[in-house]
């Protein structure tokens, strides 16, 4: 037993020095090579231990392990069992070990020979696997420091494209100063005489309030004070200016007539709070003809144009060939003419009558098809969508009587009773409007001529076509 026991202690011995011995051989691990090799087996007894022959174990470790297990022989078969010190390698060991594999050391397997060798084996693994770890974290860095090193080989930027987003903001706001100072100059000329205007406020008024900035350039070089604009004649703004679009000039001459007038005591019109944005969406959807919007938009139709308006004009310029819609278009004008171009009062007449059957003059084309659904023609309402029937074309037109109505809602000509009854509805809508007209400070004598005609002639248009079916029956 003494002599066992100074072996122990001999082999634990010879085990601190083979410690000591992997902790220098650590520092030249990345000089070796990978510990994967053949084993080589060694032989005690009927067992059979499997070593690997270039793990980092001294002679003396080795011997250990032999002397340890020399001598303790058994019967039973070997299991083959994955080594503990490294997970590709098999060792041989007992049945009775492999019975005990599952159980947990007890402190005396612990202190043993046996388990030190383990836990050397298992320190060597977990160096091997520390040393690829920081192999592949260098191999990282090193791909990161290569990244970062042709990075600083490239040619770095050029401050100066740097230089062109301040310049561009330094620009842009510029540019929002510039606009804004213009509006602000548009807007004096509103209030302010055109012989004191300067190049800016001409500038700013033909491209903010008259919307024609193609001219500004033209006007810009030739056009230097309001006191110039004043004095331009219709063949200096065609050769001068180079406006040579007719409908163009004819805005602008209109214009600079306007502030002729109001070099005195006079105002601008009414019509110039019109302009053509207006016209193009507002007031040709009212009048029920929204098709010809893009062609008055491109013209620039502004309430001044539209006050100058007649049927050449219509067809010459504005290429609208329809002859009932040129009559729509003109009494669409002369109600504004009626109302004195006051977009104010127009909208006020037409709020108190939009659920009450009165004042059919200001009606639009949208409140026509309402009042045809109320009359429970609702079937053939849709159909005046697009035809320019209006409040003014029922009022103003003599010709448009209850068979021009019908036409238009396409009811069938056969349709008698249908037609006696918008007949009567027609009727009592114009003794209404008679009545509103008398009444209303705001018609002139003309309208008063044009309403009268307008229900006289619906009665004895309709008895006579009455008549002349009785006779053909």
């Amino acid at each position: 037993m003494d002599m066992k026991e100074n072996r122990v202690k001999e082999l634990e011995a010879e085990l601190t020095m083979a410690k000591q011995s992997l902790a220098t051989l650590t520092k030249d691990v990345p000089k070796r090579h990978s510990v994967a090799v053949p084993t080589e087996p060694v032989v005690n007894g009927s067992q059979e231990w499997v070593m690997q022959a270039d793990l980092p174990l001294t002679a003396a470790i080795r011997q250990s392990q032999q002397t340890l297990y020399h001598g303790h022989t058994t019967d039973r078969q070997a299991v083959v069992r994955i080594s503990p010190c490294h997970s590709r390698q098999p060792s041989v060991i007992s049945d009775a070990s492999a019975a005990d594999g599952d159980r947990s050391s007890t402190p005396s397997d612990i202190n043993s020979p046996r388990h030190r060798t383990h836990s050397l084996c298992n320190s060597m693994e977990d160096l091997e696997d520390q040393k690829r770890k920081k192999k592949k974290e260098k191999m990282t860095l090193g791909s990161l420091s290569r990244v970062f090193t042709r990075g600083k080989q490239r040619k770095s930027l050029d401050p100066g494209l740097f230089d062109d987003t301040d310049s561009l903001t330094q620009q842009s706001l510029s540019d929002g100063e510039e606009q804004l100072d213009r509006l602000q100059q548009a807007e004096l000329t509103r209030n302010m005489r055109m012989s004191l205007w300067r190049a800016g406020a001409v500038q700013a008024w033909l491209e903010v309030v008259m919307g024609m900035p193609m001219y500004l350039r033209a006007c810009s070089e030739n056009v230097k004070s309001g006191k110039v604009l004043l004095g331009l004649t219709d063949e200096d703004l065609e050769l001068g200016l180079g406006i040579t679009h007719p409908i163009h000039r004819r805005k602008l001459r209109l214009a600079i007539e306007d502030y002729r007038r109001a070099e005195g005591d006079q105002k601008l019109s009414k019509a110039s709070e019109l302009d053509h944005h207006w016209v193009a969406t507002s007031w040709l959807s009212d009048v029920g003809l929204p098709q010809y919007s893009q062609t008055f938009q491109t013209h620039l139709v502004d309430g001044r144009v539209l006050n100058s308006l007649g049927h050449r004009d219509l067809e010459q310029f504005l290429n609208i060939s329809d002859q009932n819609h040129q009559t729509s278009l003109l009494l669409g004008i002369q109600l504004l003419q009626i109302v004195s171009f006051d977009r104010e009062a127009l909208q006020a007449r037409r709020a108190k009558c939009e659920h009450q059957n009165w004042d059919p003059l200001v009606w639009t084309s949208h409140r026509v098809i309402k009042w045809i659904k109320d009359i429970d023609l609702k079937e053939f309402a849709d159909n005046l969508q697009g035809k320019g029937i209006h409040g003014a074309l029922l009022a103003l037109d003599p010709s448009f009587d209850t068979d021009a109505l019908a036409k238009a809602l396409g009811i069938p000509t056969n349709k008698h009773m249908l037609h006696q009854h918008l007949y009567e509805e027609m009727k009592s809508l114009s003794i209404l409007h008679r009545s509103t007209a008398q009444n209303s400070e705001v018609y002139s004598s003309i309208s008063l001529l044009a309403v009268n005609r307008f229900s006289e002639d619906r009665v004895k248009t309709f008895s006579k076509v009455k008549s002349n079916t009785q006779g053909c029956a």
